[in-house]
Order: structure tokens, then C-alpha cells, then sequence
């Protein structure tokens, strides 16, 4: 009886972590598409703007543009990763 016990404690944490695992890796992907969508580059006066939902913030030129768009997407990907784990 102890060792059906034991199995079944077992199967019951391993579903829970492969459920939990699930969910990070859906939220992970949910805040990776949010970033695309809501920083972008963006024209404004004759300038190119790193933008957040259609707010020109950060001004740029040529390639530089370019990394300070990746670097911007990461910063939001990190802040709702930080403020999403604190409400999981």
C-alpha cells in the first residue's frame, strides 16, 4: 500500500510540475509577443523613435536604432517577466 502511495505521489508532482513548466513557457512566449507588438520603431518629425504603444520615447539613427529597439524589448520582456512571477 506504502509503495502505490509513493507512485502515486510521485505521478501527481511530476504532472504539477509539468503544468507549471507549461504555464511559464506560455507566459514567457504571451510576454515575448506583447514586447514585439507594443515597442516599436516608429518616424516622428522627420526622426526615427523607439516607441511604446505609439509613444515616441527614445530617438535614434540608422543602425543604432536597430540595437536600441532590441535593447528597450529586453528591458520590458525582464520588467513583466519581475512583475508577472510576483503574481504567479
Amino acid at each position: 500500500m506504502k509503495a502505490k502511495y509513493q507512485q502515486l505521489k510521485r505521478w501527481l508532482g511530476d504532472r504539477l510540475l509539468a503544468r507549471r513548466r507549461a504555464r511559464l513557457e506560455r507566459l514567457e512566449r504571451e510576454i515575448a509577443a506583447d514586447a514585439e507588438r507594443k515597442v516599436q520603431v516608429a518616424e516622428y518629425n522627420g526622426g526615427l523613435y523607439v516607441t511604446y504603444n505609439g509613444i515616441p520615447l527614445v530617438y535614434g539613427e540608422g543602425d543604432t536604432i536597430l540595437e536600441t529597439l532590441e535593447d528597450c524589448r529586453d528591458i520590458y520582456r525582464d520588467w513583466r517577466a519581475a512583475t508577472s512571477n510576483a503574481r504567479l
